[in-house]
């Protein structure tokens, strides 16, 4: 498979990218770093995501200049940039998305199991509001463990 390619669709304010499968000619949902950083900006955390776009500028920038020059090019101060080079400190946006690239979630495509697990997280099963927990309910003790065998494969979990 491609990577996504970047077309983007609005639709009920969600955008959405897709990627073209050249080999089925075919158009699949794909979630990307920048829709995951873009949460932030219309969540109104507009400061987390010029956190996180500076230090991904920080990160692809030509490390010949010395970083006092490059300074004022950047929304933060000069000692946020020095513990962000020196590996001392991270932005949280940057650290949710190494955790997902981490486990090979990045780019994400959905597929039937994804469809399966929130079609029964909408029906028996539960969100937190933080989005750090989740959880499912059911008297039938077979789907719970088929469940979590799914998610287990699908989101790589470790533990139960």
């Amino acid at each position: 498979m491609s990577n996504c390619l970047g077309h983007k669709v609005i639709k009920d304010g969600l955008v959405i990218n897709f990627m073209a499968d050249e080999n089925r000619r075919t158009k699949m949902f794909c979630v990307t770093e920048n829709d995951i950083l873009n949460v932030y900006k219309e969540e109104g955390k507009l400061k987390e995501y010029e956190y996180c776009k500076d230090y991904l500028k920080l990160m692809k920038r030509e490390k010949i200049k010395p970083l006092t020059e490059d300074s004022n090019k950047f929304n933060v101060k000069y000692n946020s940039l020095l513990r962000w080079k020196n590996k001392i400190r991270t932005p949280y946006g940057i650290k949710c998305i190494n955790f997902l690239k981490e486990r090979n979630l990045l780019p994400y495509y959905p597929n039937k199991v994804t469809s399966r697990i929130v079609g029964f997280l909408h029906g028996d099963g539960y969100l937190f509001n933080s989005l750090l927990g989740f959880g499912f309910v059911s008297k039938n003790k077979k789907i719970l463990l088929k469940l979590k065998k799914m998610l287990r494969k699908s989101l790589r979990l470790r533990r139960d």
